[in-house]
Formats: structure tokens, C-alpha cells, sequence
């Protein structure tokens, strides 16, 4: 337990500032930020694809949290606008790349249908995130 942890925080010290520049860049070049042009950021990814197998839980959880913490509030103008799309598009791919990894048996289906639900609830609110309750309300046992 404690030792996947201890790798998945490792690996997510590195992908955090390669994902910060991504978002960065994407802002500098209006949106063109899809193409997977940084050979460190894959490598990273696919190291947490990886770790993914074994972990699947701490490792998605570490995700939201980091999509949550780089997700900006306030202010709704087109450059801030952007750069939430840049984040939801690095957070997207990146769960698209650790769920593929995932053996059906390493996700509950409990977090399955939460992720499921969150995104869906993503989907519908974009334009008003207050509608949307955080993610552990989505994978809490009192349902």
C-alpha cells in the first residue's frame, strides 16, 4: 500500500510541472495543445499507465486532485476559459491512458460508475461547476 503510494507520488512530481507547461504552451498557442509533441510527458505517462495496473485507485484520485488544483476559479474571460479546457484535456487523456491499463478487476465498480457519473455531471454543468459536488461524493459508500 504505502510503497505503490510512495511511487505514485514520485511520478507525480514529475508530471506535474511537464502538465503545467503543457497547459502553458496551449495557452501561448491558442489550443493547439492535443499533439503529443514532449517525449518527457509521454514517458511520464506511460510510467503512470504503468503503475496503473497495480494502483489504479491512488493514482485516479491523485488525478482529480490535481485537475481540481489547476482548474481555474474566478474570473470566466476567453484566456482563463482556455486553460481550463487545456487542463480538462491533459486530465482526460491521461485517465483515458490509466484506465486502458487498468486489469477489470483493479477498479470497483463503485469507482467506475463514480468516474462514469462525475463526467457525465461534468459534461451537463461545464458552464457551472457549483452544480458539480466533489468527486469523492461520486464513490462514497452511503449511496
Amino acid at each position: 500500500g504505502s510503497a505503490a503510494k510512495l511511487i505514485v507520488d514520485a511520478l507525480l512530481q514529475r508530471f506535474l510541472p511537464l502538465a503545467r507547461r503543457r497547459i502553458e504552451t496551449a495557452q501561448a498557442q491558442d489550443g493547439q495543445y492535443l499533439r503529443p509533441s514532449d517525449p518527457a510527458y509521454e514517458q511520464v505517462l506511460d510510467s503512470l499507465a504503468m503503475v496503473a495496473r497495480h494502483t489504479p485507485v491512488p493514482l485516479l484520485e491523485a488525478l482529480l486532485r490535481w485537475r481540481e488544483s489547476e482548474s481555474p476559479k474566478g474570473a470566466n474571460d476567453a484566456s482563463t476559459f482556455q486553460r481550463k479546457l487545456a487542463v480538462e484535456c491533459i486530465f482526460s487523456s491521461a485517465c483515458i491512458r490509466f484506465v486502458e491499463c487498468c486489469p477489470p478487476e483493479g477498479i470497483t465498480e463503485k469507482l467506475w460508475s463514480g468516474l462514469e457519473n462525475f463526467v457525465f455531471d461534468w459534461l451537463i454543468n461545464a458552464d457551472s461547476p457549483s452544480e458539480i459536488g466533489p468527486f469523492d461524493s461520486y464513490v462514497s459508500e452511503s449511496e
